[in-house]
C-alpha cells in the first residue's frame, strides 16, 4: 500500500532522482526494485550501467542472469575485465580459463565502453586468451575501448571498429610478427560499409602498438580513420606522433604529450611543425636528463608568422627538474631554473598577439623544491613579456 501510494502520489521524476542519489549503494538499490515494479526498471538500469569483472563467479553469475532476463544486457554501458591471478587460478590468470566471458561479451550490444586491463607483471599474452574470448573483444561495438597491460595484440583489427570513436592503449604491445593483412576491412558484419572516425586516442607505454596502430588507421582501406581526431594523449617519444598529428590535420583540438625527456626516452630531434598550430597543448618533462624538448617546443612556437596566425588558446607545461630539492637548496640549484634556456625562447615565442591572437593562458607547472618562496621572482625575471600580456600562471609544487 506504501509503495502504491508513493507512485501515486509522487512524481516520476522525483522518485528517479532520489533513486539516482543511490547509484553508489547497490543494496539500497536491490531493496527498492523491490518496492514497486515501477521502480524496478530504473533500478535496473542503475544496478547494471557499470559492471566490473575480476572474478569467475562473477562472470558467471551475470552470464546466467542475463541468460535468464535478456533485457538486462541492454541497461549496461560500461563492462570492465580485471584480469588477476589468485591461488584459486593456480598460478593463472582467470581470463585465460573462463569459458562464460566470451558468450557474455557477445549478448552485450549496447555498450558504451569497454576496458580490458590485467593487473599483472609481466603484462598478459593475448595468445594466451581463448580464442573464443579473442573474437569477441575485437568485435565489440562499444564506441569506446581501453586495453590495459596486455602484450601480443594485433592493430589490424581495430580498422574494421567503425563505431569506434575513443581508443586507449596504456603498457600494451602488440604482435610484431603479425602480418599487416587488411584484405578483410570491408568484411565486418557489424559495420559492413560504414567509415567511422576516432575522436580521442591515448597511447602510453604502448611504442609497437602506436606504430602498427597508426599504419593501420592511415591506410585507405581502412573502415575506422584518424582524419577527424580531436584529441591525442601521447607518453614518451615513440616516432609516431608526426603521423597522427598529419593526419589529424585541422581538427586536432588538444595534445597532452607527458614523460617527455625521462632517462628511459629516445632522443628527441623535432617537433612536428604543425604542433604549433594546436588550440590547446599540454606536455609534462623531466629537465635534467639527456633528451630535454622543451627548447626544441620553443623553437617551433617561435617558427610560425603573421601570416599564418596559431589558433593556440592554452599552453600548459609541466616542469621536472631533478636534482633541485627542497630541503637542500642551493644558489647553483637557483641559478640552474633561473637560466634555463627555455624563458626567453618561450618569452620571445609567445608574446606576440599578431601570431597568438586567441592566447588566454600560459601555464607553467614546477615541480621543484623551495616553491614560490625561493622562485617567486623568475617570472618577472625571465618571462616579463607573457606576464606583462597577462597570460601567464606559474604554479610551484614540492613533489
Amino acid at each position: 500500500m506504501a509503495a502504491a501510494l508513493l507512485t501515486m502520489f509522487v512524481p516520476a521524476d522525483i522518485v528517479y532522482a532520489i533513486l539516482d542519489e543511490l547509484s553508489s549503494d547497490p543494496t539500497s538499490l536491490k531493496q527498492c526494485s523491490l518496492v514497486a515494479h515501477s521502480f524496478r526498471t530504473h533500478c535496473h538500469k542503475l544496478l547494471f550501467s557499470h559492471i566490473v569483472l575480476n572474478r569467475p563467479r562473477q562472470s558467471r553469475g551475470l552470464y546466467r542472469t542475463i541468460s535468464c532476463n535478456a533485457a538486462l544486457a541492454g541497461h549496461i554501458r560500461t563492462v570492465e575485465v580485471v584480469s588477476t591471478v589468485a591461488d584459486e587460478f593456480r598460478g593463472r590468470e582467470w581470463v585465460t580459463i573462463e569459458h562464460t566471458l566470451a558468450p557474455l561479451l557477445q549478448t552485450l550490444h549496447s555498450l558504451q565502453a569497454f576496458v580490458f586491463r590485467s593487473t599483472c607483471l609481466p603484462p598478459l599474452q593475448w595468445t594466451s586468451l581463448p580464442v573464443e574470448l579473442r573474437q569477441a573483444i575485437l568485435e565489440i561495438s562499444a564506441p569506446s575501448i581501453t586495453l590495459r597491460l596486455i602484450t601480443g595484440v594485433p592493430m589490424e583489427p581495430f580498422g574494421r571498429l567503425a563505431g569506434l570513436r575513443r581508443l586507449c592503449l596504456m603498457g600494451t604491445a602488440s604482435d610484431g610478427d603479425h602480418a599487416h593483412d587488411l584484405t578483410s576491412f570491408g568484411s565486418s558484419p557489424k559495420y559492413p560499409q560504414a567509415i567511422g572516425y576516432l575522436e580521442a586516442l591515448e597511447i602510453r607505454a604502448s611504442y609497437s602498438c602506436g606504430h602498427h596502430l597508426v599504419r593501420t588507421l592511415t591506410d585507405p582501406r581502412s573502415r575506422l580513420r584518424i582524419s577527424r581526431l580531436k584529441a591525442l594523449v601521447l607518453s614518451g617519444n615513440g616516432g609516431f606522433a608526426d603521423k597522427i598529428i598529419d593526419a589529424a590535420g585541422s581538427t586536432l583540438e588538444r595534445i597532452a604529450w607527458t614523460a617527455l625527456g625521462e632517462a628511459d626516452d629516445g632522443p628527441f630531434t623535432t617537433f612536428p611543425s604543425s604542433l604549433a598550430s594546436l588550440p590547446a597543448l599540454s606536455t609534462k618533462f623531466a629537465r635534467g636528463h639527456p633528451h630535454d624538448p622543451l627548447p626544441l617546443l620553443a623553437h617551433a612556437l617561435s617558427n610560425l608568422t603573421p601570416s599564418s596566425a596559431s589558433p593556440l588558446t592554452h599552453l600548459s607545461i609541466t616542469i621536472s627538474f631533478y636534482g633541485v630539492w627542497k630541503f637542500a637548496i642551493t644558489p647553483r640549484d637557483v641559478a640552474a631554473v633561473d637560466t634555463y634556456a627555455l624563458w626567453p625562447l618561450l618569452d620571445a615565442a609567445l608574446a606576440r598577439p599578431e601570431v597568438y591572437p586567441s592566447l588566454r593562458d600560459v601555464t607553467v607547472v614546477l615541480r621543484v623544491g623551495g616553491a614560490a618562496s625561493t622562485f617567486g621572482a623568475l617570472a618577472r625575471r625571465r618571462l616579463g613579456s607573457l606576464l606583462e600580456r597577462g597570460v601567464l600562471r606559474m604554479v610551484f609544487m614540492d613533489k
